[in-house]
């Protein structure tokens, strides 16, 4: 069952599935970073928007990442990063997925020129911590529907290889 209203209304447009939502919903409580993928067109912003109102504030605090270099030095248990202007991606979520403890919410669209799999192993071989997932959620157009088509966890195997697991299969 969905906790969170704003994912139940995204539910309820058929942009993300009741199951997709549950997983997003138990991501956040797991403190897993997600990166929401694809076209600002396609509802990314939204759905991250949505996902901010998962996190219970009582219980933990959220930084929106704004003003760099402060905001970096900020503590928080999860830092939210939106459509940033002009701004190095690649040093700032590096800088983010490098804090312990925390997570990270943002977003992926195709004017960001950065390899979040280069950023991930850099992080990672770094802090020599490769306990941390990643959720990548891919929002798209269907049939001129915006959904949330594919969403892949990223973890370390044994070897410190990335993993790649596909938790909801492409849609078409």
């Amino acid at each position: 069952m969905i906790k969170s209203k704003k994912l139940q209304e995204l539910a309820n447009t058929d942009f993300i599935t009741p199951e997709q939502a549950e997983f997003l919903e138990q991501c956040i409580e797991n403190k897993e970073n997600i990166v929401v993928a694809g076209h600002k067109g396609h509802g990314i912003l939204i759905l991250l928007s949505h996902l901010v109102t998962c996190i219970n504030p009582a219980q933990a605090k959220l930084k929106q990442v704004k003003n760099i270099p402060a905001d970096l030095e900020a503590e928080a248990d999860y830092y939210l990063v939106g459509d940033l202007k002009d701004k190095d991606y690649e040093e700032l979520l590096t800088a983010l997925f490098s804090k312990k403890d925390s997570a990270v919410l943002t977003l992926k669209d195709p004017d960001h020129n950065f390899s979040l799999m280069k950023i991930i192993r850099d992080v990672a071989a770094k802090t020599n911590d490769y306990s941390k997932k990643y959720i990548v959620v891919e929002a798209k157009k269907v049939q001129d529907v915006k959904k949330v088509c594919k969403i892949t966890r990223l973890s370390f195997n044994d070897a410190g290889k990335i993993v790649k697991e596909d938790i909801f299969k492409e849609i078409a």
